[in-house]
This record gives C-alpha cells, sequence and structure tokens, in this order.
C-alpha cells in the first residue's frame, strides 16, 4: 500500500511538472500572441535586427554598450528604469544624442500587475519626466518590467497607461543595421 501511494505521488508530480513546463514553453515562444502582439521578424527585403536593453542606464555596462554601438553604428532602444534616469542622467542624454530610442521601464522595475492603476500611472509618468528632466524628450515606447508581460498586465492595460502617460504605445522599436540617424518614432520634444 505505501509503495503505491509513493508511485502514484511521483507519476503525479511527473505529470504536474510536465503540463506546467508545457504552459511555459508555449508562454515563452516568440510567436505566441496571447499576450498581445509579438514582432516576431521584420521585412524579409531588409537586414534588420532588434537590439534592446532594458534596467538601466547602470555604467559602466550601458556606457560600454553604447560605445560598441557607435563604433558599428547600429542603433539599440534602451527600456530605462525612471530611478537609474535621475542617477545617471548623461547615460540617457548620450542615447538619445546618439539616436538610440529610449522607452519607459517603470519608476522602479515594479511588477505592474501588483501596482493599481494610480500607482501604474504614477511610476510611468515619474519615469517619463525623468527621462524629460535628463534628454529633452517625452517618450513613445514602454515595455513592462518582470512578470507584468506574462501574469495578466494585458497589451490593452499597457497601451492604455501609456497612453496616459507617454503617448502612443508601441511594445518594440526596430533598430536597424544602418548608419545612425534620429529616431523619431522612438521620442518628441515639446
Amino acid at each position: 500500500m505505501a509503495r503505491s501511494s509513493i508511485v502514484l505521488a511521483v507519476v503525479a508530480a511527473v505529470a504536474i511538472a510536465a503540463v506546467v513546463f508545457a504552459a511555459y514553453e508555449v508562454s515563452e515562444n516568440p510567436t505566441n500572441q496571447m499576450f498581445g502582439r509579438t514582432v516576431v521578424s521584420g521585412p524579409p527585403n531588409e537586414r534588420v535586427v532588434a537590439l534592446t536593453y532594458d534596467d538601466g542606464p547602470n555604467p559602466p555596462y550601458t556606457s560600454g554598450i553604447l560605445n560598441v554601438l557607435e563604433r558599428e553604428h547600429v542603433q539599440a532602444t534602451f527600456f530605462v528604469v525612471g530611478r537609474a534616469v535621475a542617477a545617471y542622467p548623461s547615460v540617457v542624454r548620450r542615447e538619445v544624442r546618439d539616436g538610440d530610442a529610449v522607452g519607459n521601464h517603470t519608476w522602479d522595475h515594479a511588477d505592474l500587475i501588483v501596482l493599481d492603476r494610480t500607482q501604474e500611472r504614477a511610476s510611468l509618468e515619474r519615469t517619463d519626466a525623468a527621462i524629460y528632466r535628463a534628454a529633452g524628450v517625452h517618450v513613445r515606447l514602454m515595455r513592462p518590467p518582470s512578470a507584468s508581460a506574462i501574469g495578466g498586465f494585458s497589451t490593452k492595460r499597457a497601451s492604455s497607461a501609456t497612453r496616459r502617460s507617454c503617448g502612443p504605445s508601441h511594445w518594440l522599436a526596430i533598430g536597424s543595421i544602418r548608419p545612425r540617424r534620429r529616431s523619431r518614432a522612438a521620442s518628441y520634444r515639446t
């Protein structure tokens, strides 16, 4: 009796693990559209790649990335955390000056699904204000941090939150391997 209970428990654990793994694989698949439209490829006739960096600015790492991008004449998108922008405004100024796109990644990287809409809006607006103080631009891009994109922070909610604080929402900016030029789609001056 005890042995059959152990076998049954092991089989149940394996089955649960298989279901959890399958759900994870489906949700993390780049072609999955369950959390909103996901860009998985660019125009077939162009050689483009999206380079995105989250959670900065974080000297000296962000500065090193910017040096490589500049040397290789490549643009990227930096999803910045507001408190880091406030701490390192010169790095964000350089991102904008170099023609890279800058996006909102909240004030303190909080998981947005645990915030109410007032807190969420305050986080996005505070970050946009810090970006504006640092670089003189408002952003049009937003990427939710952590599990927000997985755990219930929907595309519709993100679009609404970003529109209220930052203007139109885009989930991904595609930087191309071309000579640098100012990215007008990612930011605007007032």
